[in-house]
């Protein structure tokens, strides 16, 4: 199963979650929590897919994988 890593940054206003490979998925989104901010990511990956007709399976839950940049 392929695994994407989207970075995760809080701001001021929530959570900001960027693909780390932005050449094969570019991606980003944002989020008030952590729980809409995971729903966001799914439906961004599946707005790129639809829009962009990129040759990429569906991706659930399980293929996410989150790195968080506490700095």
């Amino acid at each position: 199963m392929t695994k994407y890593v989207f970075i995760v940054e809080r701001t001021c206003t929530g959570y900001l979650a960027y693909s780390e490979d932005m050449d094969l998925l570019p991606v980003s989104t944002t989020g008030k929590n952590m729980w809409e901010l995971n729903n966001n990511i799914l439906e961004a990956i599946d707005l790129y897919r639809k829009y962009v007709e990129v040759d990429l399976k569906p991706i659930t839950r399980e293929n996410i994988m989150i790195s968080l940049d506490v700095q």
